[in-house]
């Protein structure tokens, strides 16, 4: 397996080790977003909120070249009509921005990334042109294999958080757009696009540079937690407490 692409499933088994708390309901409701065509998705959260777990969980599930089907096989996910559907059969970037961040080493994080996923591409489809960036990789080898990519990043706002300068955010800002907001890319290579963070997405800048992703906050889940132990504790009973 490599590292960013496809990164296979140690991440969600190490989790696994230790006691867990069955999250895996999110994968469902990620699979009925990306049938619907609403496949791009930021979760911010304050740390320690479980936002790594659900990224190794979704990362083992979807990763072509994977057989995940026994780390699933009695967790919540696995009861969902859409389980099989999606199991293994997507291919994964799975990125971390704050390792991102190191690598720049103060540099330029897009060209980090570049560099961190680039090899990676031209190793699986070796029809990759030589020289060519981010984009064009994923595109050369969307065109081999007739079928876009899941992207899972951890910490996205991390570069944000960490700028020295307001030109290393517009810099960034400009390959998010380059990858989530392209007509020419975006629904070509992008089955589903996860993103984490504590920022929103909505106040990296002075207007919504991410426009077309939906945002999932602890405070817009609390209506959908009380409605939940709402009917599991009075099942006969509709409205909402």
């Amino acid at each position: 397996m490599s590292t960013y692409v496809n990164p296979g499933t140690d991440g969600f088994a190490n989790i696994l080790k230790d006691e867990y708390v069955d999250k895996t309901g999110i994968i469902a409701l990620v699979n009925e977003r990306m049938e619907r065509g609403k496949g791009l998705i930021t979760v911010s959260r304050p740390r320690r909120f479980g936002k790594t777990y659900a990224a190794h969980a979704l990362a083992a599930y979807y990763c072509r070249g994977c057989d995940s089907r026994q780390l699933f096989a009695e967790l919540e996910v696995s009861r969902h009509p859409s389980f099989e559907r999606h199991l293994n059969a997507h291919d994964v970037i799975r990125l971390d921005m704050t390792n991102a961040l190191r690598a720049a080493a103060g540099g330029s994080v897009p060209n980090a990334v570049s560099n961190m996923i680039v090899p990676e591409i031209k190793s699986l489809w070796p029809s990759v042109p030589e020289g060519a960036d981010l984009v064009a990789a994923l595109l050369a080898a969307r065109d081999h294999k007739g079928s876009g990519f899941v992207f899972i990043i951890d910490e996205w706002d991390a570069p944000i958080r960490e700028a020295r300068d307001a030109a290393s955010k517009r810099e960034y800002m400009e390959f998010l757009r380059g990858l989530f907001k392209n007509g020419d890319f975006t629904p070509k290579c992008v089955e589903m696009a996860y993103l984490t963070g504590i920022l929103p997405m909505v106040k990296c800048g002075t207007q919504s540079a991410m426009s077309d992703f939906d945002e999932f906050t602890i405070v817009s889940w609390i209506p959908c937690i009380r409605q939940e132990i709402w009917h599991g504790a009075n099942p006969q009973r509709g409205g909402s407490p």
